[in-house]
């Protein structure tokens, strides 16, 4: 069980702040879309993987999602992740959910536009040249 978890609150933030130096990152959003997706038959059975974009009013970031959590994901839902992992793949940030984090849907589910300029996934960490 989760004895003792109650007391603890997370420290949610705003997906306009994540970025290439954030981990462990907790946050509701709202799902926009889902780009990619992947589905590999294996022994195992099928492996799944989505680049799904979510974001709230101040941003928002490509999570790539495996399993189940692709099914969590649907367009037009909120979802809260809790501790997700920053990853730097071919230079930009992607968040992924381990085991360590944990993602559910969010009901009542946000109401705000999501923005879709501010795409900290599509800023590539070379630092913030040129800003200003």
């Amino acid at each position: 069980g989760k004895e003792g978890d109650g007391g603890a609150m997370t420290a949610f933030s705003k997906v306009g702040t994540i970025g290439p130096d954030s981990d462990g990152v907790s946050f509701h959003a709202k799902v926009v879309g889902c780009s990619v997706s992947i589905e590999r038959e294996s022994a195992a059975g099928t492996a799944r993987a989505a680049d799904v974009v979510v974001g709230d009013e101040t941003g928002c970031v490509l999570v790539t999602a495996t399993g189940d959590q692709v099914d969590v994901l649907q367009p037009g839902r909120s979802v809260t992740l809790r501790s997700a992992r920053v990853r730097i793949q071919n230079g930009y940030v992607r968040l992924i959910v381990d085991k360590w984090g944990s993602l559910e849907r969010l009901e009542p589910g946000l109401t705000c536009e999501v923005d879709l300029d501010n795409n900290c996934s599509m800023l590539l960490c070379q630092g913030s040249r040129g800003a200003g």
